[in-house]
């Protein structure tokens, strides 16, 4: 007789997948916006006074 199958267990790790693939997809967005904002921001002025 064959075993059952654990669907639970295959759902779970299929929405852990999606779940991982999103954060990871989120982040790379992040990153991108900031080093976006990084080259459009103007470079601070340094001024020697003492």
């Amino acid at each position: 007789m064959p075993r059952k199958p654990n669907y639970d267990f295959d759902r779970r790790r299929k929405e852990q997948e999606r779940k991982t693939k999103k954060e990871n997809k989120r982040a790379e967005r992040q990153q991108r916006r900031d080093e976006r904002r990084v080259e459009d921001a103007p470079a601070p002025e340094t001024t020697d006074e003492k």
